[in-house]
């Protein structure tokens, strides 16, 4: 840690007595130390290892001036799940094996002494996958940068980390319970289902070819023309999980196709023909 310390000096053409000034309060530079943690095996709420992770952590070291230390850590990164294995929120099994993005902040307080080599640990490397390089964890690491008997932990006093795939999200914080917590969300591998209308042919009909391009099941859907202003009656039709069903209707300039995508949420989409 540097500290810089003013310096004031009284001084005159003539000295007629010597003022007592007290010396300025130290002021210090934060220190700022990284680490790059590849296939590490993250454990969440449910306690068991639900993912892979591989992300980049900085953290930011402020001398508090009493003898303790203020961290701030960020992560960002990515993660693969681990198919058959317990979701992190609710341990329910993960049905497949899908990439996300993870991110994390978080604060905590260590009291000790910075170990002015702290540089050496600066930076480095660990990959879980390799013999003696694997990641210490999050406490062991932090103190490492400390001397001998420095305690604390970096995420003591804050944190939330949020692991997102393309459908799903688990948002953790210190706030809530650790276990099982409604509002955190979960990573399970599954898809939300994702229908899209390919281009019409025209014909003495119209045909219109209705996918089911995303999604663990078959969905099924409500679907409606237009054809000059006038809306159709509402048709009802199914779709297999990656399959195409094609429909045949009267002449139409438009059709609007309504699903639920799964998660509860309703999706609507439209097709204008040429």
């Amino acid at each position: 840690m540097f500290r810089k310390i003013a310096l004031l000096v009284a001084s005159a053409v003539t000295l007629v007595g010597v003022v007592s000034i007290p010396a300025a309060q130290a002021s210090t530079t934060d220190v700022t130390v990284t680490a790059l943690v590849k296939n590490h095996a993250d454990n969440g709420a449910s306690q068991n290892h639900w993912a892979d992770d591989t992300f980049t952590r900085t953290m930011k070291i402020h001398d508090n001036g009493d003898g303790t230390y203020t961290t701030t850590v960020t992560d960002k990164g990515t993660f693969v799940t681990r198919k058959g294995a317990g979701s992190p929120n609710f341990g329910v099994p993960i049905v497949r094996s899908l990439p996300g993005t993870m991110t994390s902040t978080g604060s905590g307080t260590i009291t000790g002494v910075l170990d002015p080599n702290y540089r050496d640990l600066d930076g480095v490397t660990y990959d879980d996958k390799l013999a003696g390089a694997k990641y210490p964890g999050s406490g062991a690491w932090a103190l490492g940068f400390f001397k001998a008997g420095a305690t604390g932990h970096p995420f003591s006093t804050t944190y939330e980390f949020v692991y997102k795939t393309i459908d799903e999200t688990w948002d953790e914080k210190a706030a809530w319970d650790s276990q099982g917590n409604p509002n955190a969300g979960d990573i399970t591998g599954k898809l939300s289902s994702k229908l899209v209308i390919g281009p019409c042919t025209a014909t003495h009909t119209q045909v219109w070819k209705v996918s089911n391009v995303r999604g663990d099941r078959s969905r099924t859907f409500t679907w409606w023309t237009y054809y000059k202003g006038v809306k159709s009656s509402a048709h009802t039709s199914t779709v297999a999980a990656g399959s195409t069903v094609i429909l045949h209707t009267a002449k139409s300039h438009t059709i609007g196709v309504r699903y639920w995508d799964g998660y509860g949420l309703s999706v609507r989409i439209w097709r204008h023909c040429a």
